[in-house]
């Protein structure tokens, strides 16, 4: 593939710097004539051939790059799902995602049967907001799973840990027990 242009790095010519001038114009031929026309030099010197196997990992690198970039550079990520147009549809997308559940069930420390029944008052939920946003749907699956964990973080505060609180009746010792933490006699 010919090419009109390449990339020429500073470190291609602070390694061929040094080399005697009869050499630096090999190494800068073989360069020239790879990168754009693509045309290997069989009758290398030695040290030129040395070079020149160090630079053309980086030619063909490059090469790579350009020729990808033409074509359109990477191609575009799959969308998260097809798209969805209601609640309904969201909802019933979260039942059937198993690693959804799973991470959900943990993090909040529920059970399936819970997650399901927490599910189905997210959609009323999500129905409630309808009537006064106007919104059919989340604008995409992943808002969707964002909206059901904060709404679960607000519908369902974690409960602190209960405290070893002793029964009313149960009488306290305010008794003196000696000293003040070292040995009396």
């Amino acid at each position: 593939m010919e090419r009109d242009s390449f990339i020429f790095y500073k470190s291609f010519y602070e390694a061929i710097k040094p080399l005697s001038k009869d050499i630096q114009v090999e190494i800068y031929t073989a360069i020239m004539e790879y990168a754009l026309y693509g045309n290997l030099s069989e009758s290398l010197k030695p040290v030129a051939n040395s070079v020149f196997t160090l630079v053309k990992p980086i030619l063909d690198t490059n090469k790579t790059r350009y020729s990808s970039g033409r074509r359109g550079g990477r191609p575009t990520k799959p969308a998260d799902t097809a798209p969805v147009q209601s609640y309904e549809q969201e909802v019933e997308l979260m039942k059937a995602d198993t690693d959804l559940r799973k991470s959900v069930c943990t993090d909040f420390s529920i059970s399936e049967t819970e997650y399901t029944e927490r599910l189905s008052r997210f959609l009323r939920h999500c129905n409630d907001e309808k009537k006064t946003r106007g919104k059919a749907c989340h604008d995409s699956l992943a808002d969707a799973k964002k909206h059901l964990r904060y709404w679960m973080s607000k519908a369902f505060p974690a409960q602190p840990p209960l405290l070893d609180i002793p029964a009313e009746n149960t009488p306290q010792d305010y008794g003196f027990s000696g000293g003040f933490g070292g040995m009396d006699n």
